[in-house]
C-alpha cells in the first residue's frame, strides 16, 4: 500500500511540474566571502519593491532604491538582485552610491544593458529561465509581465525577472508586480 501511495504522489509530481527545464549551470563568479547560513531567514522591507534579506552571513539587496540612506543600519550587500529597467527597481544613483565594487549584481540583459560600465564590470546577466548555483545559494530566473494589453509597455514579455532563491531548505519568491504572470512552476 505504500508503494502504491509513493507511485501516486510520485506520477503527481511529474504531472505537475514545471515545463522546459533548464540545466544549472555553474557560475564563475567568486562567493564573495565564506559564508555562515545556519540562522533564521530575515526580511527587511525597505519601500515598493526594495528590501534586504539576511541569511546568516549571506546579505541580499533586492532591488535597491532611496539612497545609501535607506540602508545605512544592514551590512554591505553580497549580492544585488535587479528585476526590471524602471527607477523604481534599477536606481543607478543608489547603485553607485552603495559602493558595490565586492557584490555581485544579478539583473537580466535589459537592466545589464542600462548599467554604467563601472557596475557591469561585477555584474552577472540571468534572463528568463536561467538557473545559477553559487556556493551559498540557487537562484532561478522567472519570467514576469504584465498581463493587460495597456500595461505591457510597462512590464513587457521577456524583460524582467522575478527571482526563486533556494538558501538551503528555503525558497524565496522574490516577484513584484500585481498582475504578472509567470510560465513556471515557482514553488
Amino acid at each position: 500500500m505504500k508503494t502504491i501511495a509513493y507511485l501516486v504522489v510520485g506520477l503527481g509530481l511529474i504531472a505537475f511540474s514545471c515545463k522546459d527545464e533548464k540545466k544549472t549551470d555553474p557560475v564563475t563568479l567568486e562567493t564573495p566571502k565564506e559564508m555562515n547560513l545556519k540562522a533564521a531567514l530575515e526580511i527587511h522591507p525597505i519601500s515598493h519593491a526594495t528590501l534586504v534579506l539576511e541569511y546568516g552571513d549571506l546579505v541580499l539587496y533586492i532591488d535597491p532604491t532611496g539612497g545609501a540612506a535607506a540602508f545605512e543600519a544592514y551590512k554591505k550587500p553580497d549580492y544585488v538582485f535587479i528585476t526590471d529597467i524602471h527607477g523604481d527597481h534599477m536606481n543607478i544613483e543608489t547603485l553607485d552610491a552603495l559602493n558595490l565594487k565586492e557584490s555581485i549584481i544579478i539583473a537580466p540583459q535589459a537592466v545589464f544593458d542600462k548599467l554604467p560600465e563601472t557596475l557591469q564590470s561585477n555584474a552577472l546577466v540571468m534572463n528568463n529561465g536561467d538557473i545559477k548555483d553559487f556556493e551559498a545559494f540557487k537562484v532561478e530566473a522567472i519570467p514576469m509581465y504584465n498581463l493587460r494589453q495597456e500595461a505591457l509597455k510597462f512590464h513587457e514579455k521577456g524583460r524582467g525577472n522575478g527571482y526563486v532563491l533556494t538558501l538551503e531548505e528555503e525558497r524565496i519568491y522574490i516577484y513584484w508586480r500585481y498582475r504578472r504572470h509567470t510560465e513556471k512552476c515557482a514553488a
